[in-house]
């Protein structure tokens, strides 16, 4: 059976409101830019809006002539902005999609269902903006490793390769990202400066695309999670991110002092 967006719709919003609890949880309650968030979220739910408060609270918040932005907020901005991106581009993918098969009247198209066949186009539209970003960054020594690694993935992942190996390769670019943002967060010295602006792009480039790798592929296994309790069927043995996202939101449990209300909001549809 072919299913709609609309089977899938409330997936997001789940995702984000777990994802504030964790962003509030780490960078804390005194922090106004989140507040202002947090609330605007719950209380409206409505993810174009939100996208475009995003920034506007950030600039009302945060740009000020006479400091330096506060680099915790910057991080929030930063991966808030790449998830809504990030659901708004499958949205629309799986919209055309699922507009093809209608009108194709097919069930699988390359050997594969709809999920699959809207995240492969929506992997490759991601691809193709990671990379025209990516080679616009001035390389920098220390990064040299790391990012001969992603170049190599992506080299791969640019090969006329089967969905299975494009889906291992896409969760490996993802920890490859998620590593070069390690590696840039991780200061022996506890300077909280870069040393270049170049450093700054590239920080700014690692937390925007490892956080769309990442929730994009998490989408994808909860879509698929959602099929599984539809159709009774396992399609997915393992599914890391969620069981990677599920273990957040406990230690966020667990070693938070945030107010009951939070955690009502972020359990509340």
């Amino acid at each position: 059976m072919i299913r709609d967006y609309d089977n899938y719709s409330f997936l997001p919003y789940e995702i984000i409101n777990r994802e504030i609890l964790i962003l509030f949880s780490l960078f804390g309650k005194d922090n106004k830019y989140l507040n202002d968030l947090q609330t605007e979220w719950f209380e409206k739910k409505d993810l174009d809006t939100f996208r475009e408060y995003i920034e506007t609270s950030f600039e009302k918040n945060e740009i000020h002539d006479d400091r330096v932005v506060n680099r915790d907020s910057l991080s929030c901005l930063l991966r808030l902005m790449a998830m809504c991106d990030c659901f708004y581009d499958y949205q629309s993918v799986y919209d055309s999609a699922f507009k093809f098969f209608m009108e194709t009247k097919k069930q699988t198209m390359d050997h594969l269902h709809i999920y699959d066949f809207a995240f492969k186009e929506f992997a490759f539209s991601l691809l193709k903006g990671f990379e025209e970003a990516f080679v616009k960054i001035k390389i920098i020594k220390k990064y040299e490793v790391i990012i001969q690694e992603i170049t190599n993935c992506l080299y791969k992942l640019k090969e006329d390769i089967q969905f299975n190996i494009l889906i291992e390769e896409f969760y490996r670019l993802n920890d490859l990202i998620s590593d070069l943002l390690d590696i840039l967060e991780d200061d022996e010295t506890d300077n909280t400066e870069f040393e270049s602006d170049n450093e700054v792009i590239l920080y700014n480039f690692a937390i925007y695309y490892s956080t769309k790798f990442y929730f994009s592929l998490l989408f994808r296994e909860l879509i698929i999670q959602q099929e599984e309790k539809l159709t009774k069927k396992i399609i997915m043995q393992e599914k890391p991110l969620i069981m990677e996202e599920e273990l957040r939101i406990s230690e966020t449990k667990m070693v938070s002092d945030l107010p009951e209300d939070i955690f009502y909001k972020t359990l509340k549809n």
